[in-house]
């Protein structure tokens, strides 16, 4: 992610912009803190939910690996006493470097929770106000220290396998009506400084369904069963124009493309079908009344027809405002409902959930890479990124009964680097001649453990 702080022309406003791929358009028009983001070549306006290829803890990822290097036909077990099995010493290789990504982690965690610290709306100290500054001034130093932060916390999202939804699919999606129940909602864009939603793993869920529309469904439908495509995780972080505090939080099992019902300032409002049908109905009622009822007190007690009519468009006024309201509140009720029991964290809670799985998750990748790269070793000498990444797919796609394809694919880049810079993945020189393709050496696990020990103390005692 790149900042950049452009010099305005004359009569233009200064301007901050975010840039997470390509810049699209620059220009010096307001003050608005924006993040933008390269356009896809289709014109896609869906958000796609891309599941997790790494979808199994750690103590499972652990005993697979063993079970795939032990199970091999090239393993030949140690049978002298007092020797330890192989298994024993990759355990062991994989505790040292949870504790060295551990020491990692801990000083990345330590510098994002004190960038979060300034803009922390539930912070208990309020920072001081110095008089000499003005409000513009206050107001650019706040929008930095929500640039800083903002930009960290999108890599440590990365890492804990989430992936940012470019800015004009949300847009797009917030342009969709969707209903919810009698309801609809809708989000005006232009009222948010910035908004910036974070996706994660898929899932299937089955799709709550009313009474009546169950019964509609059981009488005249074969399938009764209905199901929902939801993204397992999402993270929101926006800014009001009207507020000084960002919202950051973390929701659960939201449907695809809804992300109008994760904001605060949604606009509530019955479809216009429905709106339409709620009128004919108290019209033709209210007519039905009149001449049935209206007639008959306007001769009994000899009432003007003006005020009769009055009276009958009051009426029908008022019940028509009584539904809406009822309607509205309806909404409202179980919207809080949902938000309650769908949110998972916000704000410090939110941020320290992020960089706990990201730690967990490298440490994942870094535990695949090596074993699938020690099970390729019982052959040869050396392998290649290549070879392992196209080992670590196929063993994933048998261990989880996943696919392995597109976005859902397994990358490799970050765990090999992770391991060449530890040391227990080497390059080594390549044999054939024209072969540019990079060759490594891998360390056992008890190579492997003494090398991250040694490294282990190095950063404990920074």
């Amino acid at each position: 992610m790149l900042s950049v702080c452009l010099k305005c022309v004359s009569g233009a406003k200064r301007s901050t912009y975010v840039c997470t791929k390509k810049v699209l358009k620059i220009s010096c028009t307001s003050n608005r803190t924006l993040f933008l983001s390269k356009k896809p070549n289709g014109q896609q306006t869906t958000c796609e939910a891309v599941p997790d290829p790494i979808r199994m803890r750690r103590s499972q990822c652990i005993q697979e690996l063993c079970n795939h290097y032990v199970n091999s036909p090239h393993y030949a077990p140690k049978s002298e006493p007092g020797v330890k099995s192989w298994p024993h010493h990759f355990i062991t290789a994989s505790h040292v470097l949870e504790t060295y990504l551990l020491l990692r982690h801990h000083k990345g965690a330590k510098t994002l929770m004190h960038r979060f610290a300034n803009i922390d709306p539930d912070r208990s100290e309020v920072p001081e106000i110095s008089s000499l500054k003005s409000s513009k001034v206050q107001g650019h130093e706040h929008s930095l220290e929500e640039l800083s932060f903002m930009t960290q916390f999108a890599f440590t999202l990365k890492r804990a396998g989430y992936h940012e939804v470019p800015q004009d699919i949300i847009i797009e999606c917030l342009k969709k009506q969707h209903k919810y129940g009698n309801i609809e909602l809708s989000v005006n864009f232009e009222d948010y400084e910035f908004a910036r939603f974070w996706i994660y793993g898929r899932n299937e869920i089955l799709e709550q369904t009313s009474d009546s529309e169950y019964l509609w469904k059981a009488m005249f439908s074969d399938d009764n069963v209905k199901t929902r495509t939801v993204h397992e995780r999402v993270v929101v972080a926006a800014r009001n124009r009207n507020s000084k505090n960002m919202i950051l939080k973390g929701f659960k099992d939201v449907p695809v493309d809804h992300f109008e019902t994760l904001l605060p300032e949604a606009k509530v409002q019955i479809p216009r079908g429905r709106r339409w049908f709620i009128n004919f109905s108290l019209t033709t009622t209210a007519m039905i009344a009149f001449f049935n009822v209206g007639m008959t007190v306007l001769t009994d007690l000899k009432l003007g027809l003006v005020w009769m009519l009055s009276c009958f468009i009051g009426f029908i006024t008022y019940r028509s405002y009584a539904m809406y309201k009822s309607q509205r509140n309806k909404y409202i009720l179980a919207w809080k409902k949902m938000l309650y029991y769908k949110s998972t964290s916000n704000n410090r809670g939110l941020v320290m959930d992020a960089i706990n799985k990201g730690h967990e998750r490298s440490l994942k990748e870094a535990l695949i890479v090596y074993g699938i790269a020690l099970k390729l070793t019982q052959t040869k000498t050396s392998v290649t990124q290549q070879e392992v990444t196209s080992a670590v797919r196929t063993w994933l796609s048998s261990a989880t009964g996943t696919q392995q394809s597109g976005e859902n694919s397994f990358s490799s880049s970050g765990a090999f680097s992770l391991l060449e810079r530890l040391g227990v993945l080497c390059q080594t020189s390549n044999d054939v001649e024209g072969d540019v393709t990079a060759h490594f050496s891998v360390q056992t696990p008890d190579s492997a453990t003494q090398q991250l020990l040694a490294k282990v103390t190095t950063i404990a005692a920074e």
